[in-house]
């Protein structure tokens, strides 16, 4: 399973709506589904537009749904072929520099993904560890919409295998953190808190087969 298969399941509750792509990179998410009216935005050529996703030129609420998946950690200074691709290697062009940069980028790219989304948003993030500290990028994302005006629909945890690690390092307990998808809607009745359904799935290493866990959560905006 990769992240193609959490947005064709997504896909089932969101339906085929009208879709800005925010960061479409090389097009990955929607390899199993593409909707009818899919806008893509990157600094990639293949992208219909190039806009810095934190401040476009688009209208207020002109999607029915924004997707936004930024760089989650800084990238560097070994440069890895798919570090390159997704621009996130810290020696492109507005690339972030350090974890205040990934922070403040998906700040500013999910209140931008909320002002011109009509009703949906959905969110790729995942928690980080730098230097030895835990940066909790899942609920800053979290915090940011609720603020925006969106409740928490749905939230889906992928857990992929943990990387072969080099002789002599190995994974501490802050690592193999997974990455989150959050499915946001706009909020029409002011109240403003959310009740999710969080979908876990997991790569055993035993078996490499996906299982699901499903539990509710319920998220406040912290003020």
């Amino acid at each position: 399973m990769n992240s193609s298969d959490i947005i064709l399941e997504l896909a089932e509750t969101i339906g085929d709506v009208h879709t800005l792509d925010l960061t479409y990179g090389l097009g990955v998410f929607w390899r199993l589904f593409t909707p009818s009216q899919l806008t893509t935005n990157d600094l990639s050529e293949v992208a219909d537009y190039r806009q810095n996703f934190t401040a476009t030129d688009f209208d207020d609420r002109s999607f029915e749904l924004v997707v936004f998946d930024p760089p989650f950690t800084v990238n560097g200074p070994t440069k890895q072929p798919h570090q390159l691709r997704y621009h996130s290697h810290r020696d492109q062009e507005g690339a972030p520099q350090n974890i205040k940069d990934v922070r403040r980028l998906l700040v500013g790219g999910i209140k931008e993904a909320c002002r011109i989304s009509a009703r949906w948003v959905l969110v790729k993030t995942q928690n980080v560890v730098e230097s030895g500290q835990l940066h909790a990028n899942v609920n800053l994302a979290l915090n940011t919409l609720i603020k925006s005006g969106f409740n928490i629909v749905d939230e889906t945890e992928f857990h992929s295998n943990r990387r072969p690690q080099p002789p002599g390092r190995r994974v501490t307990g802050l690592g193999g953190r997974p990455s989150v998808f959050i499915l946001a809607e706009r909020d029409r009745s002011g109240v403003n808190q959310s009740t999710a359904k969080v979908h876990i799935y997991q790569h055993p290493p035993e078996s490499g087969h996906c299982v699901m866990r499903c539990r509710e959560t319920k998220h406040r905006s912290l003020r």
